[in-house]
């Protein structure tokens, strides 16, 4: 599968493109502060709908506008075209539409238009702490494993109303309600951490090995 076009409406510093990609290598070419990685932005968000750049959607909606539009068509293995539409506001809740029909559960899209999106960023899995590396290893284990995305769904869920519970001076019984889908959901993250680092590891020994021949 491929992306085809690409449709933008206030989306960072630009008002409005157009773009066709009638090749399977498209190169960016322009001045510094054209574009051209917001661009590369708006495309790693038809995957993840996460900025590969930054953490929330403020920002993203260009200065002075309301909404930004963002619309994909995507080509598969069999020619046929796949269609979505991404609207959302600075902090405003995401709509999502494949094919006209609305998503409503982010389950149901993740992992349908995958994307790998490399920058200098990506120093920061080794520069920064810990905290920056769970997060990457959150977003590509959820964009390609549902069962992670609805166990880390439910993690945060409970994480936060146990703490609001404990800024509350809640008592223990309400402490033990969350406690028993959090401590379960933090085990089924952890396992499945687990598996996809020994599974990561692999592939990084095997590359590392060829490219050492």
């Amino acid at each position: 599968m491929y992306l085809s076009a690409l449709n933008l409406e206030n989306f960072r510093n630009i008002e409005s493109a157009s773009l066709q990609f009638l090749s399977r290598r498209v190169f960016f070419l322009g001045l510094n502060g054209q574009g051209k990685t917001n661009l590369l932005e708006a495309i790693g968000l038809s995957s993840t709908l996460r900025s590969f750049r930054k953490s929330g959607m403020d920002g993203l909606v260009k200065h002075g506008q309301k909404k930004s539009r963002l619309f994909y068509q995507f080509i598969d293995e069999e020619g046929e075209k796949n269609q979505t539409l991404l609207e959302f506001q600075d902090k405003g809740e995401k709509n999502l539409e494949v094919e006209g029909e609305k998503i409503r559960r982010l389950t149901d899209y993740l992992g349908s238009f995958p994307s790998v999106s490399l920058s200098s960023r990506d120093f920061r899995l080794i520069r920064d702490g810990p905290a920056e590396r769970r997060r990457w290893l959150d977003i590509l284990l959820s964009s390609s494993s549902s069962e992670y995305f609805e166990t880390l769904r439910i993690f945060h869920r409970s994480l936060r109303e146990r703490n609001a519970i404990l800024k509350n001076s809640g008592g223990d019984r309400e402490l033990d309600a969350f406690e028993r889908s959090l401590i379960p959901s933090a085990q089924k993250l952890y396992q499945l951490r687990k598996q996809a680092i020994s599974q990561i590891s692999d592939s990084l020994i095997n590359y590392y090995a060829s490219m050492e021949r």
